[in-house]
């Protein structure tokens, strides 16, 4: 679990992934997958809150890429909204 930082913010790309990114550490949480709920796990104190970040992600040009933590499995994704994240 790590805390959230003011550069986390949530994104949806045309597939229909949406997902919530940190900024500053380039991790990631899959929230749904073709419109479909993923399990996650977020703690949340009437102060902060800390998340469970299932990867991490990289952008190379226009790809948006996300390594899964748990699997190693990597996904490349194209024309995702890529001049915002960076």
């Amino acid at each position: 679990m790590r805390h959230h930082h003011r550069s986390t913010y949530a994104v949806l790309d045309r597939n229909r992934r949406r997902l919530v990114i940190d900024r500053k550490d380039h991790l990631a949480l899959r929230l749904a997958r073709q419109g479909d709920p993923e399990p996650f796990h977020v703690e949340e104190t009437a102060t902060s809150f800390a998340i469970d970040w299932k990867g991490l992600y990289r952008i190379e040009g226009g790809t948006f890429i996300f390594t899964d933590r748990d699997t190693g499995r990597v996904t490349a994704t194209l024309g995702y909204p890529t001049d915002k994240p960076a």
